[in-house]
């Protein structure tokens, strides 16, 4: 019998915290089974711990393991590596920083293809899409841990501060150091285009389905033209909304079209966004022209019929690639 995997999830209010999080939790897993109280801590038991009662913080790390060890040695590689972030996906380590999510909510078809990656065992990428902001209901995913009990972790490195006031011309030592690192870490907030470099971007749209590639986009143009719009902070437009109906001109559209030239490399055409009118369908426009210059083999392929010409017996035998395919021209 195969032995269960899960997703393990660490999370920390800096990134110098999340790394001594990662390191102080591999010392306590290393070795056959830390006890804690006379008990011996069990994987299933870790990960309820950390997906069930701890809170999401901006700075995430998570990995998918099959035993304790395991999870010691990437947490490991992780503290020595945090400041290389490169060197983490490949070994199956998704490290991101998320100041919100970039997803409005998990819906029903989102629930659905999350209890399909747990079918189907690709914790790797329930991994990687929890470490980019997507809302994953691990109570769902995992409803083996619901009659685990908690254990006991070492938690995550309290990020110390000086509350009562002093000299106005004292600068607290603790905001000098915890301030500065700030400025210069990886963004702040995963979903802003302006902060991310373009590898970054496209890093993130690369194996995620069609319907998330296309929010993440959507997100995107969102945050680009509330920019552009002077939006007052934390708000942005409709998804659903006409570009000319927000108020943009053709100075906008053109202004929009460089941002997307210089963040992904790729030139959409100057009349696209007449022809993709809203937010919405912009957005697809961009995710499908985008996933054919970074996934040609998985954009390419035979020409599908429409959905409505096929029946039942046809529609069964689509693979889930072929009708996800389908879908998407049918709804654009």
């Amino acid at each position: 019998m195969t032995a269960a995997r899960y997703v393990l999830t660490i999370s920390a209010g800096t990134a110098e915290s999340l790394t001594a999080h990662a390191q102080g939790l591999a010392a306590f897993l290393t070795g056959d089974g830390p006890r804690v109280f006379g008990h011996t801590a069990t994987l299933p038991g870790v990960a309820a711990t950390l997906l069930h009662f701890r809170p999401c913080a901006p700075h995430r790390l998570a990995l998918s393991a099959g035993t304790l060890a395991e999870a010691a040695a990437k947490l490991t590689v992780f503290g020595e590596h945090a400041s290389n972030p490169e060197l983490l996906a490949p070994q199956g380590l998704y490290a991101r920083v998320v100041d919100r999510s970039a997803f409005d909510g998990v819906e029903d078809q989102d629930l659905g293809y999350l209890l399909a990656l747990a079918a189907s065992a690709r914790h790797d990428q329930l991994a990687r899409l929890w470490s980019v902001g997507f809302p994953v209901d691990w109570r769902h995913v995992y409803p083996e841990l619901a009659a685990e009990r908690p254990v006991y972790l070492p938690p995550a490195p309290l990020r110390r501060r000086r509350y009562w006031p002093g000299p106005r011309t004292e600068s607290p030592p603790e905001e000098t150091t915890t301030a500065a690192p700030m400025t210069t870490a990886a963004p702040t907030r995963v979903v802003t285009a302006e902060q991310a470099p373009p590898a970054q971007l496209l890093a993130e749209l690369t194996n995620l389905p069609t319907p998330l590639r296309v929010r993440r986009v959507c997100d995107y143009l969102q945050d680009h033209i509330a920019r552009l719009l002077d939006y007052p902070r934390g708000e942005r437009p409709h998804t659903g909304s006409g570009f000319f109906d927000l108020g943009m001109s053709s100075i906008h559209l053109a202004q929009l079209r460089e941002h997307v030239i210089t963040d992904t490399g790729f030139a959409p055409a100057e009349t696209s966004a007449f022809d993709h009118p809203t937010i919405a369908e912009f957005a697809t426009h961009l995710a499908r022209e985008l996933a054919r210059d970074t996934e040609p083999e998985a954009a390419s392929g035979p020409e599908l019929p429409l959905l409505h010409t096929l029946g039942h017996d046809d529609i069964d035998r689509l693979s889930p690639h072929e009708l996800e395919r389908t879908l998407v021209e049918v709804l654009s």
